[in-house]
């Protein structure tokens, strides 16, 4: 045995409701979340991490009306559970994502933040709102990949694809629901299992191919850099070494199929005797389990379990697995025993020693205007890396400094954070405020509570 452990992030239909309802008060599961959610609301996708900590939460059949919402939730189940996982010393020694799931896996491994894979997985969401025909769907046969080509040939329907080369006995076929339901006939007269995906759109699939622009605009609103752990790309076909590797992985992954069954035969060869599943249900690990038969696997989120229930399981079975019930309450405890901001009272008369008096006092508990804009100016510049000097008061983020709306709408969640102030209405009209003043002025609004422009 070689005790190599990779832990695997699922893509589509991999939702329970309330998967996490054990672990929503874990400090670190829930600044994962708390990201997640304050920078989804810019888009109009709220109660993410709900879908999550809440046992009656909508069901799968619910969510996959809401593809973009279902993938957000996906995406948080994957990052907050490896939270979970990483507590109890199961970090993984090789990060894998399958579909959607590389974006977790980048984000795990360190590649890009958790804010930024949720601005990646919205952003995709945005371009499948275009004009163009997309819907469509995929469609699992229990058959290896060269027959289900055949398959495929057979129909001759120019939309069908091989998606996804899941297993020795899996492969997933993607296209038009004409083409996928003509499959489905010769399945059934073959008598092989053919199976719909939680999918409404066809998705590793070349229809998907003159969308790469836009993804590339979309990635170009967050900064990328090398992975700090291991990270494999069925995508590429080998390991993510460089920002160009994260970029590609996002950019290709609408059109480019899934090739999960080789990347398993390769991590065999690299050792990887382990197999864990960092998602709700167990898809995966049933993948690993047909092409590595003598591959322990485990899928700690396949239900609803408590801390113990898990702690148990992965102690079990992981090798070097820690104890994370303890963990657990370690984080609880420190989290609870973190001081206070000190709040002693001041004497008026040392106070006004101290310092200045503002230059326009107001009761919302930012700096007075000026200082709030050359802040921003501050925090806007050392994060695209500009001159401090381009950020005057009129300059147009966008027109002007090419600060794309992503970047920005990144920018502003960090501003939020920053202030403590509460998240915006869902549909706040984010072009309404092209300037840094224009910013303040809005931030000034939100933490008053007064009325801002929306769509």
């Amino acid at each position: 045995m070689n005790n190599r452990t990779a832990v695997l992030f699922p893509g589509q239909g991999a939702y329970i409701p309330g998967i996490l309802a054990e672990y929503g008060d874990s400090p670190r599961v829930n600044q994962v979340l708390s990201d997640i959610d304050r920078t989804s609301a810019q888009f109009g996708y709220t109660d993410i991490s709900a879908r999550l900590v809440e046992p009656d939460a909508p069901k799968l059949d619910e969510l996959m009306q809401r593809p973009t919402e279902l993938s957000l939730v996906i995406l948080a189940a994957s990052l907050a559970g490896y939270e979970v996982l990483d507590t109890a010393n199961v970090s993984g020694d090789v990060l894998m994502g399958h579909s959607v799931g590389e974006v977790a896996a980048l984000a795990a491994g360190g590649a890009i933040t958790a804010a930024d894979a949720t601005l990646l997985v919205c952003g995709r969401g945005k371009v499948l709102e275009q004009d163009q025909d997309v819907s469509g769907g995929m469609l699992a046969v229990e058959v290896p990949p060269r027959r289900a080509e055949h398959m495929r040939a057979a129909v001759d329907d120019w939309s069908l694809a091989i998606a996804a080369y899941n297993s020795a006995r899996q492969t997933v076929l993607s296209g038009r629901d004409d083409g996928l339901r003509a499959v489905e006939r010769v399945a059934e007269t073959l008598g092989i299992r053919a199976t719909r995906l939680a999918s409404l759109h066809p998705f590793h699939n070349p229809i998907f191919a003159p969308f790469e622009g836009w993804l590339a605009e979309v990635a170009d609103g967050i900064a990328a850099r090398p992975p700090t752990r291991p990270v494999y790309s069925p995508l590429l076909g080998r390991y993510v070494n460089t920002v160009e590797d994260v970029r590609r992985v996002y950019v290709e992954h609408l059109h480019r199929p899934v090739r999960f069954l080789q990347a398993l035969r390769e991590l065999e060869e690299d050792g990887v005797d382990v197999f864990v599943e960092c998602g709700a249900r167990q898809a995966l690990v049933e993948l690993a389990r047909q092409t590595v038969p003598s591959a322990t696997v485990v899928a700690p989120f396949a239900r609803r379990m408590s801390a113990r229930e898990l702690d148990e399981q992965l102690q079990r079975v992981v090798p070097g697995a820690g104890d994370l019930t303890a963990a657990l309450q370690r984080d609880r405890t420190d989290e609870a025993a973190r001081p206070a901001p000190d709040v002693r009272a001041v004497p008026a008369q040392e106070l006004a020693a101290q310092q200045p008096p503002p230059e326009a006092a107001d009761d919302s508990g930012l700096p007075p205007h000026d200082t709030l804009v050359t802040e921003l100016a501050e925090l806007f510049a050392s994060s695209v890396g500009y001159p401090l000097e381009v950020f005057t008061e009129d300059a147009d983020l966008e027109a002007e400094l090419g600060i794309s709306s992503m970047k920005q709408i990144e920018l502003f969640t960090k501003v939020l954070d920053r202030y403590g102030i509460p998240n915006p209405p869902n549909n706040l009209r984010m072009r309404a405020y092209p300037t840094l003043p224009a910013i303040a002025a809005l931030l000034r609004q939100l933490a008053a509570g007064e009325p801002v422009e929306t769509r």
